[in-house]
């Protein structure tokens, strides 16, 4: 797995904390700046029991949205000429029995090989 730049470092340390007993980080993705003009760069990552994605505030802390694995539905990744996007399908719920909906997520420009093997996993 690669080291990630300093810019980078701060959401990947954060990544790391976040992490419950025996989860490992599997893969990981930033986005590129060139799809967050507006907003800081986004981090996804997938890990042994879930897919994360860390949001930087403008002004410091991170917003996370994660998901567990047996909660999605489907992935499907579109590679363009600079940088890959996944749409995600997952339960709305995580116990199944409560409720049913389905949720459909978008993340937007990521780094392609990084995002490949998100994809992967």
């Amino acid at each position: 797995m690669p080291t990630p730049k300093s810019s980078d470092l701060k959401a990947y340390n954060y990544l790391q904390t976040i992490l419950i007993a025996n989860e490992n980080i599997e893969a990981w993705a930033i986005q590129i700046r060139l799809f967050a003009l507006k907003h800081r760069r986004k981090l996804l990552a997938a890990t042994t029991g879930r897919l994360i994605e860390i949001k930087p505030g403008l002004f410091g802390g991170f917003d996370v949205v994660d998901i567990r694995w047996q909660d999605l539905i489907d992935i499907q990744i579109k590679v363009g000429i600079f940088g890959s996007d996944f749409y995600i399908k997952k339960h709305r719920n995580s116990d199944l029995a409560i409720g049913l909906g389905i949720d459909v997520l978008f993340f937007e420009g990521f780094n392609k090989e990084q995002a490949q093997k998100i994809y992967q996993i």
